[in-house]
C-alpha cells in the first residue's frame, strides 16, 4: 500500500483537506494587474483495490448529515470506493434512534443499538425498551456502543458505571456481541467487564486509544475480544497508539472509521466515512 504517490486516484480522493488548503498552496505574480494567482496542489491518496472491506463501527446518519446528503446511496456513490462492502451502523444516542428507517433496508447496513456513556443520565424504562424493541430486528447484531468515557465526565462517573453494568447484562441475555467505548477508564472498565461478562464473551472494543497494558489485560482475559482502531492512528501524535497497534495479533484488530469523527490523516478536519477504511488499513499495514 502505497499513500502519497503521483498516480491516478479515484476523484473522490483527489481532493485538498479543509486545514491543508491554506499551507499547500502556490503563488504566483500576475505582472500585468500585479495580482496574485493561487495554484491549489491536490493532495492525492493512492489506495489498494480488489479487497472487499467492511467498516465495523460507524454513525451513517451523523456522516449523511454532515455532508448533507439524505441519501445512503447517493452518500455511497459519491464518497466510497468500490471495494465497500458492507458496515455497522451504531446507535447510541436517543436522537438518532428515528434514523433506523432510512437505514436498515439497505443491504450493506447493519445495527448496533446502546446508550453511550455521554448520555447514560437518559436511561430510563422507556429508552432500554426501544432498544429491546430494535435488537428485535433480524440486522440488529450486537449491543453498543456503551462503556465508559471520564475524559468529558458528560454523565456522572456512577451513572456511567451503572448503565454500563445494566447493558451488559442485556447483551448476554440476548446472546449479542458488546460494542464498548472506554476512554480514561481503563481500570473501571477492567473491572466491570470481568464482573458481568462471561470470559467466552464477543467483544468489539471501539475506537482504542488506551494503554498497551491495557489491551494485553483484555486480549488475556477475554479471548474473543477484539480491538478496534481508526483515522487516530495516523495522526503524528499517535505513535503511542502506534505502538498498541504492533502488540495486537493481525487476526484480532477490527477496521472502523467511527465516521464522521476522526477522519484519517490527510483528510483530519473533514468527516470521517467508510470510504477511509483502506487508508487505516495501510497504516496498520
Amino acid at each position: 500500500v502505497i499513500i502519497g504517490m503521483e498516480q491516478k486516484v479515484p476523484p473522490k480522493f483527489a481532493y485538498v483537506p479543509k486545514e491543508k488548503r491554506s499551507n499547500e498552496s502556490k503563488s504566483k505574480k500576475d505582472q500585468s494587474k500585479g495580482l496574485t494567482k493561487t495554484e491549489t496542489k491536490v493532495k492525492k491518496v493512492d489506495l489498494p483495490t480488489g479487497f472487499p472491506f467492511i467498516d465495523s463501527h460507524v454513525h451513517m446518519d451523523f456522516v449523511m448529515d454532515k455532508y448533507r446528503i439524505k441519501d445512503y446511496q447517493t452518500l455511497r456513490k459519491e464518497k466510497f470506493t468500490t471495494d465497500f462492502y458492507a458496515c455497522v451502523n451504531v446507535f447510541c444516542f436517543t436522537s438518532t434512534f428515528a434514523d433506523m428507517e432510512r437505514l436498515m433496508k439497505e443491504d450493506s447496513i447493519f445495527m448496533s443499538w446502546g446508550i453511550h456513556p455521554h448520555e447514560a443520565s437518559q436511561w430510563n424504562d422507556e429508552v432500554e425498551q426501544r432498544i429491546l424493541k430494535n435488537m428485535e430486528h433480524p440486522k440488529s447484531i450486537a449491543w453498543g456502543e456503551c462503556g465508559l468515557d471520564f475524559f468529558k465526565e458528560q454523565s456522572p462517573r456512577d451513572v456511567q458505571k451503572e448503565v454500563f453494568a445494566k447493558q451488559m447484562k442485556h447483551a448476554v441475555r440476548l446472546n449479542k456481541p458488546l460494542v464498548v467505548h472506554s476512554r480514561d477508564a481503563e481500570e473501571d472498565s477492567l473491572i466491570l467487564m470481568k464482573e458481568h461478562l462471561p470470559s467466552d464473551w464477543r467483544i468489539h472494543l471501539h475506537c482504542f486509544t488506551g494503554s498497551t497494558a491495557f489491551a494485553k489485560s483484555l486480549m488475556e482475559h477475554f479471548p474473543n475480544l477484539f480491538i478496534g482502531f481508526t483515522g487516530v492512528i495516523t495522526f503524528k501524535s499517535s505513535q503511542p497508539i502506534r505502538n498498541v497497534v504492533k502488540t495486537v495479533p493481525i487476526e484480532r484488530i477490527l477496521l472502523e472509521t467511527d465516521g464522521p469523527f476522526m477522519a484519517p490523516e490527510p483528510f483530519r478536519g473533514d468527516p470521517a466515512h467508510c470510504g477511509m477504511i483502506p487508508i487505516i488499513a495501510s497504516m496498520i499495514a
